[in-house]
């Protein structure tokens, strides 16, 4: 089971992007595969406009645990996420499993848990937090609300096209999107608590369960997981070749703000709902910052280039040595935006190729993501079968 990816440039509407992502991610003809990464759960009818949603279920391409219903549980370890349009300029995405996002495409709310409750966003929400139950409508906080949002381009949607790279791998998905020619000067709204920078072009997810660090093994994949019981000890667990972890589902997500980067967790085995948010770059109760956000340093004295691993991943119960392999983190400046460089990972004899995105802050300087873009198919399936 391979890596699959691909960049596609040229969408002016979010409706033609996402029907465009959406065929990509559930339809292996469009891929030229015969890869089950997906199952569409839920589509509403008709051209994508207010109310639009489409509703993904992970399969067995995409995760290892897409049937594995636990101990107790009503529900498989399955994970799902949404497209949903607040109206023809804005788009959210939202991501948590289908006791929230239902085979309907109907979708829970948190609230307050008063007596009288007043509701606010989906929970899993990939953004900045909602006030109310729909994002504001205008000012700063309607650009910052949603996953994308293209009011400032309405009347020059043609000057700001949009393009995307979408990976699947066999452990989750990762889906980023940027505005063109914006590498320089990231789009408007300029202010001294931004430090100048600006709002990056790029937004993007990335869904995935993690890897062991010195391995790449999957984290709840082979036949480990239908033996699951985190109540055995490690030496029970070695000795029966079962895996002891709830098994957590990852989200990190930016909008574009150069220091404000989202993560939850999206499921465990045995915790149903999503996470609340925290932010991803910055250290708080229970929760160690995953992503350094500001320019550092990606080479060594030797002067070999260094990818760092998303790590340092952690639940509100645990703490876990694995990381997430499919986004890396470098200096802007040691490579330019669409760059594909080799990667040695986990010992694996043949290279990976990581393709580089927009940096977070103007001019191309700050923190540079890096997308997994291809990878060994050997390699790939050995992380999920080897025991």
């Amino acid at each position: 089971m391979a890596c699959y990816s691909v960049t596609k440039h040229g969408f002016t509407t979010l409706a033609n992007l996402v029907l465009d992502v959406s065929e990509q991610i559930s339809n292996s003809a469009v891929r030229g595969d015969n890869v089950n990464y997906f199952t569409k759960v839920f589509q509403t009818a008709g051209s994508p406009t207010t109310g639009y949603k489409v509703l993904f279920e992970s399969n067995i391409g995409v995760d290892p645990m897409y049937d594995y219903v636990p101990t107790g549980n009503t529900i498989s370890s399955a994970w799902r996420f949404m497209f949903n349009f607040i109206d023809d300029n804005r788009l959210a995405v939202h991501a948590g499993t289908k006791l929230q996002y239902s085979d309907t495409g109907s979708i829970t709310y948190l609230n307050n848990r008063s007596t009288t409750p007043a509701l606010r966003e989906p929970p899993g929400n990939i953004s900045e937090s909602w006030t109310t139950t729909s994002p504001a409508s205008s000012g700063q906080d309607a650009f910052d609300q949603v996953f994308i949002n293209r009011q400032p381009d309405v009347g020059s949607e043609g000057a700001y096209p949009m393009s995307y790279t979408l990976t699947l791998t066999n452990r989750g998905i990762l889906f980023a999107v940027w505005e063109d020619s914006q590498e320089e000067v990231p789009q408007v709204y300029l202010d001294s608590a931004n430090d100048g920078s600006g709002n990056s072009p790029l937004r993007w997810f990335l869904i995935q369960r993690p890897v062991d660090r010195l391995n790449g093994h999957v984290r709840g994949g082979g036949a480990l997981r239908k033996a699951n019981n985190p109540a055995l000890t490690a030496n029970q667990a070695n000795n029966n070749s079962n895996e002891i972890s709830r098994c957590p589902v990852y989200c990190l997500g930016g909008t574009g703000i150069p220091n404000e980067f989202y993560k939850f967790i999206v499921r465990e085995n045995d915790v149903l709902s999503p996470s609340r948010k925290r932010y991803a770059s910055i250290s708080s109760e229970d929760s160690p910052a995953l992503i350094n956000p500001y320019p550092q340093q990606s080479l060594t004295e030797g002067g070999e280039f260094v990818v760092t691993f998303i790590n340092n991943l952690s639940t509100p119960r645990y703490r876990y040595s694995d990381e997430l392999d499919m986004l890396g983190t470098v200096g802007a400046e040691v490579i330019g935006a669409g760059t594909s460089i080799s990667v040695n990972v986990y010992n694996e004899t043949p290279t990976r190729t990581y393709t580089a995105l927009y940096s977070n802050r103007a001019f191309g300087t700050g923190m540079r993501l890096v997308a997994l873009t291809a990878a060994n198919a050997a390699a790939e399936t050995s992380h999920i079968t080897a025991t």
